[in-house]
Protein backbone atom coordinates (compact mmCIF):
# COMPACT_ATOMS: atom_id res chain seq x y z
CA UNK A 1 0.00 0.00 0.00
CA UNK A 2 2.92 2.25 0.61
CA UNK A 3 4.97 1.72 -2.15
CA UNK A 4 1.24 2.32 -4.19
CA UNK A 5 0.80 5.10 -2.05
CA UNK A 6 4.07 6.58 -2.69
CA UNK A 7 4.07 5.87 -6.38
CA UNK A 8 0.79 8.29 -6.87
CA UNK A 9 1.67 11.14 -4.24
CA UNK A 10 4.59 11.75 -6.53
CA UNK A 11 5.42 13.08 -9.92
CA UNK A 12 8.38 11.03 -11.85
CA UNK A 13 10.77 12.71 -14.62
CA UNK A 14 11.64 9.40 -16.11
CA UNK A 15 11.17 5.54 -16.15
CA UNK A 16 14.18 5.50 -14.12
CA UNK A 17 12.61 6.79 -11.31
CA UNK A 18 10.06 4.31 -11.79
CA UNK A 19 12.22 1.69 -12.42
CA UNK A 20 14.74 2.22 -9.30
CA UNK A 21 11.37 2.74 -7.10
CA UNK A 22 10.51 -0.65 -7.94
CA UNK A 23 13.51 -2.03 -7.44
CA UNK A 24 13.58 -1.31 -3.69
CA UNK A 25 13.12 -4.11 -1.63
CA UNK A 26 13.85 -4.71 2.15
CA UNK A 27 17.32 -6.31 3.14
CA UNK A 28 18.83 -6.65 6.43
CA UNK A 29 21.44 -4.02 7.91
CA UNK A 30 23.84 -5.83 7.78
CA UNK A 31 24.70 -5.77 4.32
CA UNK A 32 24.63 -1.91 4.49
CA UNK A 33 27.35 0.28 5.93
CA UNK A 34 24.59 2.81 6.15
CA UNK A 35 21.07 3.23 4.50
CA UNK A 36 21.02 2.34 0.85
CA UNK A 37 20.82 5.24 -1.89
CA UNK A 38 20.08 3.31 -4.31
CA UNK A 39 19.70 -0.82 -5.40
CA UNK A 40 22.29 -3.27 -5.81
CA UNK A 41 21.86 -3.56 -9.91
CA UNK A 42 22.97 -0.24 -10.16
CA UNK A 43 25.46 0.49 -6.83
CA UNK A 44 28.38 0.52 -9.25
CA UNK A 45 27.31 3.30 -10.61
CA UNK A 46 27.10 5.74 -7.30
CA UNK A 47 29.75 7.24 -5.89
CA UNK A 48 29.67 5.44 -2.81
CA UNK A 49 28.48 2.34 -4.21
CA UNK A 50 24.59 2.92 -2.93
CA UNK A 51 25.81 2.92 0.48
CA UNK A 52 26.49 -1.15 0.54
CA UNK A 53 28.92 -3.32 1.66
CA UNK A 54 31.29 -4.29 -0.57
CA UNK A 55 30.62 -8.37 -0.01
CA UNK A 56 27.13 -7.70 -1.05
CA UNK A 57 27.93 -5.71 -4.19
CA UNK A 58 30.66 -8.48 -4.82
CA UNK A 59 27.98 -11.31 -4.42
CA UNK A 60 25.41 -9.62 -6.52
CA UNK A 61 28.03 -8.61 -9.41
CA UNK A 62 28.95 -12.40 -9.44
CA UNK A 63 25.30 -14.30 -8.84
CA UNK A 64 23.08 -11.66 -9.12
CA UNK A 65 19.59 -11.54 -7.13
CA UNK A 66 19.20 -14.64 -4.99
CA UNK A 67 15.92 -15.73 -6.41
CA UNK A 68 16.27 -14.33 -9.67
CA UNK A 69 17.89 -15.80 -12.67
CA UNK A 70 21.12 -17.70 -12.76
CA UNK A 71 23.74 -15.24 -13.99
CA UNK A 72 27.05 -16.48 -12.82
CA UNK A 73 29.06 -17.62 -15.48
CA UNK A 74 32.53 -18.34 -13.77
CA UNK A 75 33.31 -19.77 -10.28
CA UNK A 76 33.72 -17.45 -7.66
CA UNK A 77 37.97 -17.67 -8.02
CA UNK A 78 37.93 -16.27 -11.56
CA UNK A 79 36.29 -13.14 -10.72
CA UNK A 80 38.43 -12.56 -8.38
CA UNK A 81 41.37 -13.76 -10.71
CA UNK A 82 40.36 -11.90 -13.82
CA UNK A 83 39.86 -8.31 -11.13
CA UNK A 84 43.42 -9.56 -10.18
CA UNK A 85 44.93 -9.44 -13.88
CA UNK A 86 45.19 -6.45 -16.71
CA UNK A 87 41.96 -7.53 -18.34
CA UNK A 88 39.82 -5.34 -16.12
CA UNK A 89 41.76 -2.45 -16.26
CA UNK A 90 39.38 -1.03 -18.13
CA UNK A 91 37.36 -0.50 -14.86
CA UNK A 92 37.13 2.28 -12.73
CA UNK A 93 40.17 1.72 -9.95
CA UNK A 94 37.86 3.07 -7.19
CA UNK A 95 35.22 0.21 -8.84
CA UNK A 96 37.80 -2.35 -8.88
CA UNK A 97 39.07 -2.25 -5.79
CA UNK A 98 35.43 -2.05 -3.85
CA UNK A 99 34.77 -5.43 -6.04
CA UNK A 100 37.93 -6.97 -4.75
CA UNK A 101 37.58 -6.06 -1.23
CA UNK A 102 34.07 -7.47 -1.53
CA UNK A 103 35.07 -10.42 -3.02
CA UNK A 104 37.78 -11.06 -0.38
CA UNK A 105 35.15 -9.99 2.23
CA UNK A 106 32.92 -12.34 1.30
CA UNK A 107 35.11 -15.06 1.58
CA UNK A 108 33.79 -17.78 -0.71
CA UNK A 109 36.32 -18.03 -3.48
CA UNK A 110 38.42 -21.17 -2.39
CA UNK A 111 37.50 -24.11 -4.37
CA UNK A 112 36.95 -27.57 -3.50
CA UNK A 113 38.38 -30.60 -5.24
CA UNK A 114 34.87 -31.39 -6.44
CA UNK A 115 31.71 -29.21 -7.23
CA UNK A 116 28.89 -30.03 -9.98
CA UNK A 117 28.97 -26.33 -10.62
CA UNK A 118 32.21 -25.38 -12.27
CA UNK A 119 34.04 -26.30 -15.42
CA UNK A 120 36.99 -26.71 -13.53
CA UNK A 121 38.63 -30.34 -14.27
CA UNK A 122 39.89 -31.82 -11.52
CA UNK A 123 43.50 -32.89 -10.84
CA UNK A 124 45.58 -34.75 -7.93
CA UNK A 125 46.19 -31.10 -6.76
CA UNK A 126 42.65 -29.40 -6.59
CA UNK A 127 41.61 -28.42 -3.29
CA UNK A 128 44.72 -28.35 -1.46
CA UNK A 129 44.18 -24.91 -0.96
CA UNK A 130 41.17 -25.33 0.81
CA UNK A 131 42.04 -27.82 2.25
CA UNK A 132 45.15 -26.11 4.14
CA UNK A 133 42.75 -23.17 4.64
CA UNK A 134 40.46 -25.55 6.73
CA UNK A 135 43.59 -27.21 8.44
CA UNK A 136 45.17 -23.34 10.20
CA UNK A 137 43.77 -22.28 12.87
CA UNK A 138 44.86 -18.70 11.84
CA UNK A 139 46.31 -16.95 9.16
CA UNK A 140 49.95 -17.17 11.07
CA UNK A 141 49.88 -20.71 11.67
CA UNK A 142 48.70 -20.98 7.75
CA UNK A 143 51.41 -22.74 5.37
CA UNK A 144 51.26 -23.01 2.00
CA UNK A 145 52.29 -26.51 1.02
CA UNK A 146 53.67 -27.62 -2.19
CA UNK A 147 50.35 -29.09 -3.05
CA UNK A 148 48.41 -25.89 -2.28
CA UNK A 149 51.10 -23.78 -4.11
CA UNK A 150 50.48 -26.49 -7.55
CA UNK A 151 46.42 -26.48 -7.01
CA UNK A 152 46.85 -22.24 -7.36
CA UNK A 153 49.31 -22.91 -10.45
CA UNK A 154 46.26 -25.35 -11.90
CA UNK A 155 43.37 -23.29 -11.39
CA UNK A 156 45.84 -20.19 -12.62
CA UNK A 157 46.09 -22.09 -15.81
CA UNK A 158 42.58 -22.83 -16.29
CA UNK A 159 41.43 -19.50 -15.49
CA UNK A 160 44.19 -17.35 -17.55
CA UNK A 161 42.80 -19.84 -20.72
CA UNK A 162 39.34 -19.39 -19.94
CA UNK A 163 39.13 -15.55 -19.01
CA UNK A 164 42.04 -14.73 -22.11
CA UNK A 165 44.02 -12.52 -18.78
CA UNK A 166 47.00 -11.45 -20.60
CA UNK A 167 49.14 -11.77 -17.25
CA UNK A 168 50.96 -14.99 -17.17
CA UNK A 169 50.77 -17.17 -14.25
CA UNK A 170 53.79 -16.10 -12.40
CA UNK A 171 52.15 -12.01 -12.31
CA UNK A 172 49.12 -13.66 -11.07
CA UNK A 173 50.28 -15.86 -8.58
CA UNK A 174 52.00 -13.09 -6.84
CA UNK A 175 49.42 -10.94 -7.59
CA UNK A 176 47.45 -13.17 -5.70
CA UNK A 177 49.34 -14.16 -2.83
CA UNK A 178 50.51 -10.36 -1.98
CA UNK A 179 46.47 -9.62 -2.30
CA UNK A 180 45.32 -10.47 1.19
CA UNK A 181 43.11 -12.74 -0.05
CA UNK A 182 44.32 -15.35 2.30
CA UNK A 183 44.13 -12.81 5.39
CA UNK A 184 40.89 -12.18 4.55
CA UNK A 185 39.56 -15.18 4.30
CA UNK A 186 40.50 -16.34 8.14
CA UNK A 187 39.62 -12.85 9.31
CA UNK A 188 35.97 -13.88 8.34
CA UNK A 189 36.30 -16.74 9.23
CA UNK A 190 36.76 -16.02 12.53
CA UNK A 191 33.67 -13.61 12.11
CA UNK A 192 31.44 -16.22 11.30
CA UNK A 193 32.67 -18.98 14.32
Amino acid sequence: VLLVTTFLSHSYTSMFDVYSLSLKCPVSLDHYRSVPACDEPIALHDENFGNYKPSTIACFFVQGHLMGPNVKVHDTVDYLLWLLSDASAWLPTKTRNFLFDGIKKWAVWPWSDYSNDTDFPSNQYTGALSRALQKAKTYKSFKLNTKAVKDIETRLEFSIETLHLPNSREQIMQLFLESGAIEEWFRQRKKKA
